[in-house]
């Protein structure tokens, strides 16, 4: 049931357009300002924003990961001339499409821009050493993208001189935000990329509507996640009938302290997904879940898997962390597995990059690991068992 996204976008290729390389002329202002009939894109799982057509202009509204109902940011995109009756609207960031250059802070926006086929609008990365992406690493070394740095190391000299259109960012709640006030002085429009504030693995996904709309891509985009959605919810009729749910327990303790997700997390909704139970999925509270290793451990005592262990690739790894996990049963049966089968030299796993677009992948991989038997032929793709 693996669809590779080669083989979807293959398909659809006839829709794809490059980059236009021919710089915009300056806009002016227009008066005229309808909203157009269906003018909302559907949106199915994804809670953080909305795109709305007008018969100039798409005006995308970000909404507050804490209450959906409060809207925090818009962005009006236009192509001919800047909407004259929007001018007055104090949260809204106006930026002409289609974009042509932008620069990248997350492997994950990278994931989205190579689905839509148009890697080739990517001038700068945060890290090169981070991603997994073969075209990313090649056009990095011919020179066509340079590397500026992350957080409070990015080179803005060298940014300022390349000048994107645009930065694809994010702003994880209750920090500042990547590049903060420096890159406004630059007068470089900065957009918060939110996908990660998401619980569903399908509302991930999704943003692949918000991240085409900067590049006149939605009905690519839309064909891409209608194939998706269909394959990952038909995968999730698989065990919708199993009787047995298998317990399981992720992360790793560090110094004493277990963090992990919390019940109401993107991975809980993944296990629940598979057909199992998360241990901690009772546990709603808002971010990860910082707890003692004794709290944990008596959860994990239960537990019949364990996945996503952090920087461990064996069990031997595991139990360097913290010796009394060797009374595990899980540890003592090996029921043990890392999201870490792909990836670079660098030590960066790809399912945090690719992973963004290939929910069906990942839902493969965790059916696999607690209900083999429903997919006696698949082969573990981002998953690997520890040893």
């Amino acid at each position: 049931m693996k669809t590779t996204l080669f083989t979807l976008l293959a398909s659809i290729y006839l829709l794809f357009v490059s980059c236009n390389n021919n710089p915009p002329s300056q806009p002016t202002a227009i008066t005229n300002c309808n909203l157009l009939t269906d003018s909302l894109l559907p949106i199915q799982y994804a809670k953080g924003f909305k795109i709305k057509y007008f018969s100039n202009f798409k005006l995308i509204e970000v909404y507050s990961p804490k209450d959906t109902s409060i809207r925090i940011q818009e962005y009006i995109l236009y192509k001919d001339s800047i909407p004259a009756s929007m001018a007055d609207s104090k949260m809204a960031i106006y930026i002409r499409i289609p974009i042509q250059s932008v620069a990248c802070f997350s492997t994950t926006h990278i994931a989205f821009l190579s689905t839509l086929n148009i890697l080739d609008c990517i001038t700068a990365v945060a890290s090169i050493n981070q991603t997994n992406n073969p075209s990313i690493k090649n056009r990095f070394e011919e020179g066509k993208i340079i590397e500026i740095g992350e957080a409070d190391q990015i080179q803005f000299e060298k940014l300022a001189d390349l000048h994107p259109q645009l930065i694809f960012s994010y702003e994880i709640p209750g920090s500042a935000s990547v590049g903060n006030t420096l890159i406004n002085k630059l007068k470089i429009p900065q957009i918060h990329v939110s996908e990660f504030l998401e619980s569903h693995p399908l509302g991930q996904l999704e943003w692949i509507k918000f991240m085409a709309a900067f590049f006149d891509k939605e009905q690519l985009a839309s064909h891409i996640f209608d194939s998706l959605n269909q394959e990952y919810n038909d995968l999730t009729k698989l065990t919708a009938s199993v009787n047995n749910k298998p317990n399981v327990i992720t992360s790793l303790p560090w110094k004493g302290q277990w963090h992990l997700p919390s019940g109401n997390s993107l991975i809980t909704k993944y296990i629940e997904d598979a057909g199992g139970k998360y241990v901690m999925e009772n546990n709603t509270s808002e971010g990860n879940l910082v707890l003692p290793i004794e709290t944990v451990y008596e959860k994990a005592l239960d537990a019949d898997y364990w996945i996503n262990t952090g920087i461990a690739n064996s069990i031997q790894d595991i139990l360097n962390t913290d010796q009394r996990l060797k009374n595990l049963p899980v540890l003592k049966k090996g029921k043990v597995f890392n999201n870490t089968a792909i990836v670079n030299q660098n030590g960066w796993s790809d399912y945090y990059e690719s992973g963004v677009v290939n929910p069906n992948v990942i839902l493969q991989d965790l059916i696999k690991i607690l209900h083999p038997e429903l997919l006696p032929n698949y082969q573990l793709h981002y998953y690997k068992k520890l040893e």
